[in-house]
């Protein structure tokens, strides 16, 4: 066809080191499931084998502090803390030992910021 570049043959990719997690919401069953499904087996088709990986069905929360319900964070589990950080968009940072999410006052906050990254 003209105008269209040739494809390529794409080259094997290497499977990340570590584990990974694959935590879905509880808020709508069937949409959680497929999902979370989506996210198990598109780690299966990269290399990832089922045993690097824990899939989580998240709980209902307990009362107390949460951070809002958004899209664009940036998330890490903190192997070291045994914790989730999260830095949600208005600059605020969070951390996560189940059952309880923690706003933590921080020294230099790195203030809102969009598509960031951990």
């Amino acid at each position: 066809m003209a105008g269209r570049a040739p494809r390529t043959p794409s080259r094997p990719r290497a499977v990340p080191a570590g584990r990974f997690a694959v935590v879905a919401a509880r808020f709508n069953e069937a949409i959680s499931k497929k999902l979370a499904d989506g996210a198990v087996a598109a780690l299966s088709e990269g290399g990832v084998r089922p045993e690097r990986v824990d899939e989580r069905r998240a709980q209902k929360m307990p009362p107390g502090p949460q951070p809002p319900a958004e899209a664009r964070v940036a998330m890490a589990y903190d192997e070291h803390a045994g914790q989730v950080v999260m830095h949600d968009r208005d600059g605020h940072t969070w951390t996560y030992a189940s059952p309880t999410w923690t706003m933590l006052a921080t020294a230099h906050d790195p203030g809102a910021r969009t598509q960031a990254a951990m």
